[in-house]
Parts: C-alpha cells; sequence; structure tokens
C-alpha cells in the first residue's frame, strides 16, 4: 500500500506550515496513523514556471490530502491544475510565529477531525476510542 502523505502550505514555508507538520504529527500519532507529512512555501509555485505541469501532476500524485493556510494559495494551486478535494483551506492569517501557543490550539482544532483513516467506513480502534472519550459515537455503517 502506497505511504500516506500530506503537505501543508503557507506564504513562506518556515511559520504556519512547520507548526501544522508538527501539529499534523502530534494527531496522527495519537490515532495510530502512519502519515508522512511535509510543509512548504507556496512562493515557489509560479505559474510562469516552465515546469508547471510536471509540478501539478506531482502533487496531484504524491499527495492525499494539500493544506494550504490561506485561500489564495488554495486559489494558486487550483490555477495550477491542482484536484480541488485534494486541497483544504485552514484560513488562518498570516499573523503567528512559529510554534505560537494560539496558532498550536487552532491547528489542532481544525484538522482532529481532518486527519483520519483513509477510507470513511474503515476506522482504527483509536478513532473510535477518541470519539469515546468526547462523549461521541463512531457513526454506524448503513443498512
Amino acid at each position: 500500500m502506497k505511504q500516506r502523505e500530506y503537505l501543508f502550505l503557507c506564504h513562506g514555508g518556515e511559520k504556519r506550515s512547520q507548526t501544522a507538520v508538527s501539529v499534523g504529527r502530534e494527531i496522527a500519532k495519537e490515532k495510530g496513523l502512519d502519515i508522512e507529512m511535509t510543509h512548504g512555501s507556496s512562493d515557489s509555485i509560479n505559474k510562469n514556471n516552465q515546469n508547471i505541469e510536471y509540478l501539478a501532476r506531482n502533487l496531484n500524485n504524491k499527495y492525499e490530502k494539500i493544506f494550504v493556510m490561506q485561500d489564495d494559495i488554495a486559489k494558486k494551486l487550483e490555477s495550477i491544475g491542482i484536484k480541488t478535494e485534494k486541497i483544504y483551506c485552514l484560513n488562518i492569517d498570516d499573523k503567528y510565529e512559529r510554534n505560537d501557543p494560539e496558532l498550536i490550539k487552532i491547528l489542532r482544532e481544525k484538522l482532529i477531525s481532518i486527519i483520519t483513516v483513509e477510507h470513511p467506513a474503515i476506522y482504527s480502534w483509536m478513532d473510535n476510542k477518541y470519539l469515546k472519550s468526547k462523549g461521541l459515537k463512531f457513526p454506524q455503517a448503513m443498512d
């Protein structure tokens, strides 16, 4: 089975996206998930780049989910051909330093429900354990 990979992008690739990778890895570990996570800068994605088709194909093939911090980054990715179903806009303004406690809290709240098992019908005992700890029940399969 192919290794699951997530990409986190912000403008500079140094503050929000690096913090998001740390938070994402922590959530995945809590849920018993094996997901490779990396960060990058959207500023390096230039529509006039002669290798833009290769870049779009690579991003579409390599990453299961691409998290962006702001809507303009999502639009940039869509404009070069990234599949919209892969893009998750977190709507986090560029006002935080790396590992800012408020940023960590916001990221945790947003990512906890997105970082899940690959197929909703199949879940690990960790997902069920987490939901139970919050007083929730895992949705039952439809008959």
